[in-house]
């Protein structure tokens, strides 16, 4: 009863060369408006989640008073969201597109940030809290790198990433930095859910401006190739 699988036949050569030559170069990338929106898009998506990350224990005690232990659990919790986050979200971005399940994302963080967080005085309902903003983080950080190749192409994929994933970067500084700097101005992090919120709404926004920054670029490189 066991056969052995028929082998997978390979990609054309063709398509691999359509592929590669489709790709745009970091310098040339640069030049393109909708390379910087995606920045921006980056960046903002990703502060939410990165404050929540960095301040996730703090939260935890003030907010509903948990102890070490249950703030250690916490963590976990809200690291194990994210990764499956990157999953369900990643495959519901290769169904229905990019730019719907992103904005998906960053609008359920939204609402969450600005009337869910700040109202979760004890462990359970600071759980589910955590939990849709860790999947809807990982979420928006597994559809980027898919998005950047979508739009830029493949085979500067490397480069042009690390571009994009500077984004990130800013994030890790911008959430962080506006937790900490409200808990230090009003004592409590509250006043930060709804700001990183309305941060969030932005990159709503930035999601359908890219949207059509893309779709603009790609008619204008398929009208150079005629």
């Amino acid at each position: 009863f066991l056969h052995k699988a028929p082998e997978s036949d390979p990609v054309p050569e063709s398509a691999y060369r359509k592929a590669l030559e489709d790709g745009m170069s970091t310098s040339r990338m640069l030049r393109q408006p909708s390379a910087y929106l995606m920045w921006l898009m980056f960046a903002v998506s990703a502060s939410a989640g990165m404050m929540v990350t960095g301040h996730a224990a703090g939260i935890g005690a003030q907010l509903a008073g948990l102890d070490a232990a249950q703030n250690a659990a916490q963590v976990s919790i809200l690291a194990l969201a994210n990764f499956s986050g990157r999953l369900a979200f990643g495959m519901l971005s290769d169904r229905f597109g990019r730019y719907p399940v992103l904005a998906l994302c960053m609008a359920a963080t939204a609402l969450v940030m600005a009337f869910f967080l700040g109202e979760a005085h004890d462990f359970a309902t600071l759980t589910a809290a955590f939990c849709i903003i860790g999947a809807t983080f990982g979420g928006c950080m597994s559809i980027m790198p898919a998005l950047t190749a979508d739009m830029f192409g493949i085979e500067h994929f490397g480069q042009n990433y690390a571009f994009m994933f500077s984004g990130y970067t800013c994030a890790s500084v911008i959430g962080p930095m506006l937790g900490a700097s409200m808990l230090e101005a009003t004592g409590s992090y509250v006043p930060a859910f709804p700001a990183a919120g309305a941060l969030t709404c932005v990159g709503i926004v930035l999601v359908i401006a890219t949207a059509y920054a893309g779709a603009r670029m790609r008619k204008k490189e398929r009208l150079s190739k005629r």
